[in-house]
Formats: C-alpha cells, structure tokens, sequence
C-alpha cells in the first residue's frame, strides 16, 4: 500500500504542475506576452489533461490497495480471534473436565456428609432416645462418659455427642457448601463474585458461628450443659 500511495502523491503533483503551467501561460497571454501561442497552450492543456487521468488512475490504485489492506487485515485479526476461541485459554475441555471433578467431589462430599450425620443421629438417639430401660431408676449414661451437649432444635448450642474426651459435632452440610461456594467464588470473577458473596453470605456466616471443627479441643466444652 506504500508504493500505492507514493505514486498517488506523485501523480497529484504532477497534475497539479501541469495545470498550474496551463494557468500560468494563459496569464502570461493576458499580460501582453506575444510569444504563446495557440500550440503551445493546447500542448500544455493536453499534458495537464493526461495528467490529470494518471492522478485518477493513481487515486483508483491507492484506494484499491487501502481496500485489499484493510480486508487483509481484518482477515488475519479474524483468524487470532478465531485461534483464541477455538483453542487456549477459552478450550473448554479442562473446564469440562474441572466441572464433573467438581460434582464427584461435591456428591463424594455430600455421601459422606450424609454417613456421618446418618451416624452422629444414631449415636445422639442412642443417648437420648434409646436408653435401655429407660425411665427406670439407675445411673445416667453421662456416668460412663456417654452424653449429648446442646440441642437438636437450636443449632447455635453447637449440638455435640461426646464419649469421654471424645466429642463430636453434628455436620450442617448445606452451610459448608455454602460456605466452600463463597470461598471458591473468590476466584471467579470480581463483578460475579460480589452478587454471588451477596448471596450466599448469610448461610456462609452461619456456617462460620454453628460450625466449629468436627473435634473440638476439650477446653471448649465447659460452655454447654450437658443432657
């Protein structure tokens, strides 16, 4: 495009030179100069007038070139943005791939979730429920070391079994996962992440205050009263 647009300059120049020394010989008759002829100011209008079509050819060029250019250019952007889409950072295998290790870790997680909890009930019942003989004088299980702190119907007393120094909290499952989601979304994306946080921040903030470790340190039970 370059020598395209040299030559268009170069043409409009001498187009502009030679109907400039039309004008100028033409003036020079009006002034008196006897020496112009008729010749010489249709040779001069001749050169001016094939001038002048070189400069339209020349122009015709240019813009030819300046199309083909843009077109090439435009062209070869496409095949990038095509390139990127189709492959690299937006191949959607390893998202593919990520997301179902997402749901066999999450449905992995809520099995044994739901093992657990399945199994904290059944020793919670055990305790409380299924007393042999119960409501017969005797010894309280809380005796042997076997006892049930907090309550079922208020998850903030952190419900907990315990046998002996051996302490056990029941599992709130969906605050977990929404709290592991609040984490996660940390990596998502700022605009996204903030309406996800807006979300899901209140399960995640109980899954913060109801949720102590699944084995709590001995010294944090002295603040329930034991069943």
């Amino acid at each position: 495009m370059a020598v395209a647009e040299q030559a268009a300059t170069d043409a409009a120049r001498e187009a502009a030179e030679a109907a400039d020394l039309v004008a100028a010989l033409k003036e020079r008759v009006r002034g008196g100069d006897t020496t112009i002829t008729p010749d010489h100011i249709a040779d001069a209008e001749r050169v001016a007038d094939f001038a002048q079509l070189r400069r339209e050819a020349a122009d015709r060029a240019h813009a030819t070139a300046q199309a083909e250019g843009t077109a090439r250019a435009r062209r070869e952007h496409a095949e990038q943005i095509t390139a990127a889409i189709t492959s690299g950072a937006l191949d959607v295998a390893p998202v593919a791939a990520a997301y179902q290790q997402m749901r066999a870790a999450m449905a992995a997680f809520v099995d044994a979730a739901n093992t657990y909890n399945a199994g904290w009930q059944q020793a919670h019942d055990d305790i409380t429920i299924r007393v042999p003989n119960r409501g017969q004088p005797g010894p309280d299980l809380a005796d042997f070391g076997v006892r049930v702190y907090g309550r079922l119907s208020d998850p903030l007393t952190h419900p907990r079994v315990a046998a002996g120094d051996t302490w056990r909290y029941r599992l709130l499952t969906a605050a977990h996962i929404a709290r592991a989601a609040v984490d996660a979304e940390k990596s998502i994306s700022p605009q996204y992440g903030e309406q996800l946080r807006h979300r899901l921040d209140g399960v995640a903030g109980a899954a913060t205050r109801e949720q102590p470790a699944l084995d709590a340190p001995g010294e944090a039970k002295q603040a329930e009263t034991p069943r």
